[in-house]
């Protein structure tokens, strides 16, 4: 006899659903006590199978900067070859808005009567004097690169506006400086100014635009995230980040003449207190930019322990932590747990280890370009 769907359920039907029922509780229950890590893990996985071009909805609404930003250090997990992505997202990806920035008055053009086109990525307000569009791969560059400062290192989501301001030729760069910031060096292709306001980054396009975007954007994220940014992480993080997203690990252009330091016997390990102790851009060389991207490599890519130390360190320089604090009181409070205090806690033979990193990477990269020949 067949039961039509809007007949009510017979007693019979009624038992059998029941005991299936309890079948099927009986046997999840069971795999949770066999295998209780995979059972917890099912939330996170269904969080991370996300399909591609899909945005993690926010707590705070659409807006991609909540009004109070607080997250907690993220555990990041096992090391990747070349930082593909967010290892475990502890923040919902900067979404891809439409909105025109006026919508919100947190994401108002600084300029809107000097440049005529403005689109926003992400907490990135970019105004130009040509339609950004025409260059290949601007915004993914631009929010890729949020998405691995803030969902992988555990930068805090920046609270404020990062203004970008792209002009198409040398001269309408050079002149607009001239008109806004009439102290402002001209003779430079990227500018980061940063005063009490929102920070605006300066580009005009030349053939290392990408290159100087990449870097100075790194620049702009962290100075808009944290109360203070020492000097050797601000260069070593953007050292490492100005290279393509799947090439930092092995194709940095330093990776070689390090490695070749490390393995060599007479030539000691680049200081890490050395660089701790640099307040001023005017201390910081070509070898310094060396050893600030050395040290940053060998915390991202050594092992799970160094990425989490890397990750306490960036939260110790959240902006609650600095509340009231002038950026040299901020400084001086940092001197007192340095990274060097943190790698000699936990890794007593940290030196040892960074000579294993780089011998080790500088055979990864060998390998990576004899199979590519």
């Amino acid at each position: 006899m067949r039961a039509d769907r809007n007949d009510p359920p017979t007693p019979l039907l009624r038992r059998s659903a029941a005991a299936l029922w309890c079948l099927t509780a009986a046997v999840w229950l069971g795999a949770g006590c066999l295998f209780p890590s995979a059972l917890a893990e099912l939330p996170a996985r269904a969080a991370r199978f996300v399909p591609p071009g899909t945005v993690a909805a926010s707590a705070h609404g659409s807006a991609a900067v909540p009004e109070t930003a607080s997250v907690t250090a993220p555990a990041m997990g096992a090391v990747p070859a070349a930082l593909p992505g967010p290892a475990e997202a502890t923040a919902p990806a900067a979404p891809r808005s439409d909105t025109p920035p006026a919508a919100d008055p947190r994401f108002a053009p600084s300029f809107p009567d000097r440049l005529a086109y403005c689109q926003r990525f992400g907490v990135v307000v970019c105004e130009s004097d040509f339609p950004v569009s025409n260059i290949e791969a601007f915004e993914t560059e631009i929010l890729d690169l949020q998405t691995d400062l803030i969902d992988y290192l555990g930068v805090p989501r920046p609270n404020e506006k990062i203004g970008l301001c792209l002009f198409a030729r040398r001269e309408s760069y050079a002149a607009f400086l001239r008109e806004v910031f009439p102290q402002a060096p001209t003779n430079r292709p990227a500018l980061y100014i940063k005063d009490r306001g929102p920070g605006i980054l300066f580009l005009q396009v030349d053939e290392r635009l990408i290159v100087n975007l990449r870097h100075e954007m790194t620049h702009a994220i962290l100075n808009a995230s944290l109360r203070y940014v020492p000097i050797w992480l601000d260069e070593g993080l953007a050292k490492y980040f100005e290279t393509p997203r799947g090439d930092r690990a092995t194709e940095n252009p330093f990776l070689d003449p390090v490695a070749d330091r490390a393995s060599a016997l007479l030539v000691p390990i680049p200081s890490l207190a050395r660089l701790e102790k640099m307040t001023k851009m005017e201390q910081i060389g070509p070898d310094q930019y060396r050893d600030a991207w050395a040290w940053t490599h060998f915390l991202i890519h050594y092992s799970p322990q160094t990425q989490r130390l890397l990750g306490r360190y960036l939260y110790s320089l959240r902006p609650e932590n600095r509340v009231g604090m002038t950026a040299a009181r901020a400084a001086e409070i940092q001197k007192s747990t340095p990274m060097t205090a943190l790698l000699k806690e936990e890794m007593p033979d940290y030196k040892r280890a960074y000579k294993a990193h780089f011998e080790q990477w500088s055979r990864k990269s060998h390998a990576r370009k004899l199979s590519s020949r």
